[in-house]
């Protein structure tokens, strides 16, 4: 499955649906905040 993983730096750039792809916001420290499948 894809993985996308987004930094408080990254921003979100275009929020293109897929399905199966897995959604990882991270904090500052490197921590797992949010996930969701797409």
């Amino acid at each position: 499955y894809p993985l996308r993983i987004i930094r408080p730096a990254d921003g979100i750039p275009s929020y293109e649906y897929e399905p199966n792809r897995l959604t990882l916001v991270l904090s500052e420290a490197g921590q797992i905040v949010d996930a969701a499948w797409d």
